[in-house]
């Protein structure tokens, strides 16, 4: 069947897209995947058979991968070769990482409450422990000089030079059965948390709550400049920094066990692979 005025475009993995020419507008008459967008596209590039838990893409393109079975943290080029790795018995247990400063990266063990802060080349810096941390905890990097972190029901907005604290009111919620990593993330002003099976929470510089998203089916957050990415078993979402309705909706044909995003690609990983897409 002809279709005029349309663009067929089908990658590897089977999502299959068709845009009308002159309206942003894609969508897809197959089931399987879609993309309904206004003015983020994707093109798969390749795929590379690497085993993850969790993978995180710095703005230098450079990819870090926790291979928590094997006591891993391997960091790739943007060729994914791989560069450096890490051992440790501590990489055995849930990781939560921060690559935003790729020189001072962020790696905490929930288990252990201890923030870990390494060099570009996976090298350890500082090792401090955090007594108001547990396994519900998160931290990121927010500012050159300051760490956003959840903690006790709060954020905590942390000065590292003199230490000085800025905190939130109390965060009240029905904790999840299925204990996952709670996740946070910041551009330097607002600041998403997400703890799954509960919801996602937006705070601004001032740490006032702006929105609440009651969503447990929401996985996985990430964060790049004014766009936020949520991700529900084989679905990306991405929406405006104020999280009204998503801009799109992107459906992929395999489970997504993490995600990673920057100005150039949209990493994905499912049990045994991770899918590179161009960002366009």
């Amino acid at each position: 069947m002809r279709i005029p005025k349309y663009f067929l475009y089908m990658n590897n993995n089977g999502l299959i897209i068709y845009l009308r020419v002159g309206i942003n507008f894609i969508f897809s008459c197959i089931l399987i995947n879609y993309v309904s967008a206004q003015d983020f596209n994707i093109k798969i590039l390749d795929s590379f058979k690497i085993k993850s838990d969790q993978i995180y893409l710095d703005h230098l393109n450079q990819l870090y991968v926790i291979q928590s079975q094997d006591h891993l943290i391997l960091k790739f080029d943007d060729q994914f070769q791989i560069k450096k790795e890490s051992s440790s018995s501590f990489y055995a247990e849930p990781l939560f990482m921060s690559v935003v400063d790729p020189m001072k990266i962020i790696l905490f063990i929930p288990s252990f409450s201890n923030v870990q802060i390494l060099n570009s080349d996976l090298t350890l810096l500082s090792d401090e422990y955090y007594q108001e941390f547990n396994s519900e905890s998160a931290i990121t990097h927010y500012s050159n000089q300051s760490l956003c972190y959840f903690a006790n029901g709060k954020i905590t907005l942390k000065n590292t030079i003199d230490n000085r604290l800025l905190e939130s009111e109390n965060i009240y919620y029905n904790r999840s059965k299925e204990l996952k990593l709670t996740e946070i993330k910041s551009n330097g002003k607002d600041i998403y948390l997400l703890i799954p099976g509960v919801g996602l929470w937006h705070f601004n510089e001032f740490l006032k709550l702006e929105h609440f998203i009651n969503d447990s089916t929401i996985e996985h957050i990430d964060l790049y400049e004014n766009k936020l990415f949520i991700a529900k078993q084989e679905q990306i979402e991405i929406l405006n920094l104020n999280l009204k309705s998503p801009l799109q909706k992107i459906k992929f044909s395999f489970p997504i066990l993490s995600f990673s995003v920057n100005k150039n690609y949209l990493l994905l990983a499912d049990k045994n692979k991770i899918f590179r897409y161009k960002i366009f």
